[in-house]
């Protein structure tokens, strides 16, 4: 959850542009009272078994939103600015680029392979389907 709430900050703050201000601690998940953190979690693991886990993350993004907004206008915390991977999210255009050949040129066919691939999370690992140089 704290992850997802510290990604959040980066959209918030094009919609509060005010710079920070350095008395105060940037939003995280850590600041939220302890009551209304297990209330979210509780929430969080219902929705997950009700509606699966994407339709829960989403439900969870939203309500950081909400949530650091909420925090920034009652002056606990402040909205830090993004860094530069934050700031340039990769386009639609940006993700469908060819994948780059051995030699470092563009691929021109492409094929689908399936790959097993590391949890960042902790979790197990994954078959994924990645685009491969079909040249």
């Amino acid at each position: 959850m704290a992850a997802i709430v510290a990604g959040m900050s980066a959209p918030l703050l094009a919609a509060h542009p005010a710079p920070p201000r350095p008395d105060l601690p940037s939003c995280t998940a850590d600041l939220l009272p302890r009551a209304e953190k297990a209330a979210i979690e509780e929430e969080y693991a219902q929705r997950t078994r009700a509606d699966g886990r994407a339709a829960a993350d989403a439900w969870l993004r939203a309500e950081a939103r909400v949530l650091m907004a909420r925090m920034e206008r009652q002056r606990i915390c402040t909205i830090s600015a993004p860094d530069k991977a934050q700031a340039a999210p990769q386009t639609r255009a940006q993700a469908k680029k060819a994948p780059v050949g051995k030699d470092g040129t563009r691929c021109k066919r492409t094929r689908l392979e399936n790959r097993n691939v590391a949890n960042v999370g902790g979790g197990p690992m994954m078959m994924v389907l990645v685009p491969v140089c079909a040249d």
